[in-house]
């Protein structure tokens, strides 16, 4: 499937999902048997027939970060915010490793690719900042799984996060005794803001760290 201009063709919701999927370059069948969404929906979605849910949306968010892709559910709603586009940190590809052996070194990309089997909802993140140092450094890479249990299991976890913004960010995650989700730094030298009651769209725990 080649990629859609998204300045021809992204003026609805149906619209927009096509273009998302161009960029994974799969055909609805196989993206909807990789993720287990149904392709009749995806085609009704896409093609307006049927109003896709928060719920749906939700999912969708969730199969694109896989696939390296940033989305909001305000831009596959209304069109709000900057176009997606591949996010070069977030190597969540859905491809082999002989494909992701050329951005990251093959161990890493062996592993990911098992554990893309294996464990369906990994996500693969080269970390960026300082924010995480002693214990990450930037050009490692951290690989996380989508978490699907209670916020309490992920209280002091090292996560890769996405807000309701978009963006992605590698913290510490506090679960407060109001069930709020707070997001902190641990670089004693240089810490950085915390994220106070963020709002976030996925969480994944680390689950393996790469030091480069």
């Amino acid at each position: 499937m080649s990629n859609i201009k998204e300045t021809e063709t992204c003026r609805t919701p149906g619209e927009r999902l096509i273009y998302l999927r161009s960029l994974t370059r799969l055909e609805r069948k196989a993206f909807g048997e990789l993720y287990d969404i149904p392709e009749g929906s995806i085609r009704l979605w896409e093609t307006s027939k049927s109003p896709i849910t928060i719920k749906a949306i939700n999912r969708c968010i969730k199969a694109y970060l896989q696939e390296g892709i940033n989305v909001t559910k305000e831009w596959i709603q209304d069109g709000i915010g900057d176009t997606p586009k591949h996010d070069r940190s977030l190597f969540a590809f859905n491809h082999d490793s002989a494909d992701l052996s050329s951005i990251i070194t093959t161990n890493i990309a062996d592993d990911f690719a098992y554990f893309r089997k294996t464990y369906p909802g990994c996500i693969l993140y080269e970390i960026i900042t300082e924010e995480m140092e002693p214990i990450y450094k930037k050009g490692d890479f951290v690989m996380g799984k989508i978490n699907t249990k209670e916020l309490k299991e992920i209280h002091l976890k090292d996560c890769i996060i996405q807000l309701t913004s978009g963006q992605i960010r590698f913290r510490r995650v506090f679960i407060t005794p109001q069930n709020t989700i707070n997001l902190h730094s641990i670089n004693p030298l240089d810490p950085a803001e915390p994220i106070i009651n963020a709002q976030t769209e996925i969480i994944a725990p680390v689950i393996v760290q790469y030091k480069i």
